[in-house]
């Protein structure tokens, strides 16, 4: 299964197991926000919420909405998104500072960038230049389905 990639935010780069394609599953959205593709998600009383720093049921990366910020008014119980909650998915983002790996990161405003890292949500799993996207993966005992 190929995984499209975002003009903007997060995408999709591997999965840290070397497996070809990480699990992607339809989730119901909660009714605010905007829930386009290439933003962090995370998991709240079943629904999928935009993700903000120290949410601590991160669950992925949102693909292929089948709505848009501007339907988001007419939402109904059955309103959903493709999400990559896969907790082996590494995505790459945008991010004009050089990393290390090891590094710990925050997730930045409306879920689709990195910020300076106080919760620890996402951590680097390799080195980037300033040049280079970063590439990330959610803390373990942030994710939905790998928290303690």
């Amino acid at each position: 299964m190929g995984v499209a990639t975002m003009a903007a935010g997060f995408e999709f780069a591997y999965c840290m197991s070397g497996k070809a394609s990480p699990r992607v599953k339809a989730y119901p959205v909660k009714d605010s926000g905007d829930h386009s593709g290439g933003i962090l998600c995370n998991l709240e009383t079943g629904e999928v919420d935009i993700a903000a720093t120290s949410d601590a049921a991160l669950l992925g990366l949102i693909l292929e909405p089948e709505l848009l910020t501007e339907n988001l008014a007419n939402l109904s119980d059955t309103a959903s998104v493709m999400v990559i909650d896969d907790p082996d998915a590494v995505y790459k983002v945008t991010d004009l500072n050089a990393r290390v790996a090891g590094a710990t990161l925050d997730i930045g405003t409306g879920g689709a960038s990195v910020a300076t890292s106080s919760n620890v949500d996402l951590v680097v799993v390799r080195a980037s230049s300033a040049t280079e996207k970063t590439h990330v993966r959610i803390v373990r005992s942030q994710h939905a389905y790998t928290a303690n």
